[in-house]
């Protein structure tokens, strides 16, 4: 009787493994048979600037029109549809350039590059063939004061909808060719705005960072110190090879250990384009061209950080189901191995007694 229980309790023990395993190679599986079901190249033209060929940087009179080219290759034996997108270059929340749509420009943008695209909107690819996409860029009458960027984003209809910023591969299933026009051929000086830190969605302080310039902001560093003014403690944050899109804002996050209520001294330091030559230089002795700096003190009120909290929480919501059944299982597992010992233990004192 002893011995089936334990055999019974060990095939328990060895299947919940078992099972877990199982479950965690399929999804192995399933993440890597999600291939891209098709590939996308630029084809530059007369108006091309430089030598970049993996997106378009054109240069265009004003008010004048110039067609951009893209090859999309069907990797698959089966038809697939593809949906086309045009969005305006801006900057995410990880200070990076957002060519998928989701962030918002600046309010200081007069031309966005998506009301500059045409095209359709709709690709149809045969079975291992080829296709090649025209847009139309038509730039405003208005001579532009610096750059426009923005995107050609390509997603298959059936594919997956998960966004995430970038410039190229925006997710699994959706690719993006950033598509940048001026009307000639030169660069421009960048401008960056400190704004007025705020109580962000996390419980920590967000300095708006804005780029007032129509143009990109490049090698951007940042350092932030807050200091809570009634029992000084510092926060410090630091990030660097940041990056904005032409006329766009990003909020800066300085993470407070538990933000207290009470008046804090905020201080933000930005340097960008890095210049050997450059007037300003960072703690590390690195030489930029440009530098914004803004010492502010924020007030926090106790109301204001209940309330936050509790958005926090409710945000947060419940545990995931992946997590409860985790934990299921490693309790049910512990479970087996304390009755397997407890067996053992029982099966030892009959030996000794017999």
């Amino acid at each position: 009787m002893m011995r089936r229980r334990l055999r019974l309790l060990l095939a328990v023990g060895v299947g919940l493994v078992l099972g877990g395993a199982l479950v965690a190679f399929a999804a192995g599986n399933r993440a890597r048979a999600a291939s891209l079901p098709f590939a996308v190249r630029a084809v530059t033209g007369a108006a091309q600037r430089g030598e970049a060929g993996s997106y378009f940087d054109v240069v265009v009179a004003p008010g004048h029109r110039t067609d951009l080219a893209v090859v999309l290759q069907n990797r698959t034996a089966a038809r697939v549809e593809v949906a086309v997108a045009f969005h305006t270059a801006a900057t995410g929340a990880n200070g990076q350039i957002d060519y998928s749509g989701h962030s918002r420009p600046d309010k200081t943008l007069t031309v966005a590059a998506a009301d500059c695209l045409t095209g359709a909107r709709t690709v149809t690819l045969p079975p291992r063939g080829r296709v090649t996409y025209r847009a139309g860029l038509t730039l405003p009458r208005q001579p532009l004061a610096g750059l426009i960027a923005g995107a050609l984003t390509f997603t298959p209809k059936a594919g997956d909808k998960q966004a995430g910023p970038g410039l190229g591969i925006v997710n699994r299933y959706r690719y993006s060719i950033a598509v940048v026009a001026r009307n000639r051929a030169a660069t421009f000086a960048p401008r960056l705005a400190v704004g007025t830190a705020t109580l962000d969605a996390r419980g920590g302080l967000s300095v708006p960072l804005v780029n007032v310039a129509p143009t990109f902001l490049n090698q951007l560093e940042v350092s932030a110190t807050a200091v809570n003014l009634a029992t000084g403690r510092h926060t410090r944050s630091h990030a660097s090879q940041l990056q904005m899109a032409p006329n766009s804002r990003f909020g800066y996050r300085l993470a407070l250990a538990g933000a207290a209520p009470g008046r804090y001294r905020v201080t933000t330091t930005a340097h960008y384009v890095k210049d050997p030559a450059g007037p300003y230089a960072d703690a590390a002795g690195t030489r930029y061209r440009y530098r914004a700096t803004r010492t502010q003190v924020v007030t926090l009120s106790a109301a204001t950080v209940a309330a936050q909290a509790r958005r926090v929480r409710r945000a947060r919501g419940g545990v995931p189901g992946l997590v409860i059944a985790a934990v299921a299982l490693v309790g049910v597992l512990l479970v087996v191995i304390a009755a397997l010992a407890w067996l053992l233990v029982a099966r030892r004192r009959e030996a000794a007694r017999d």
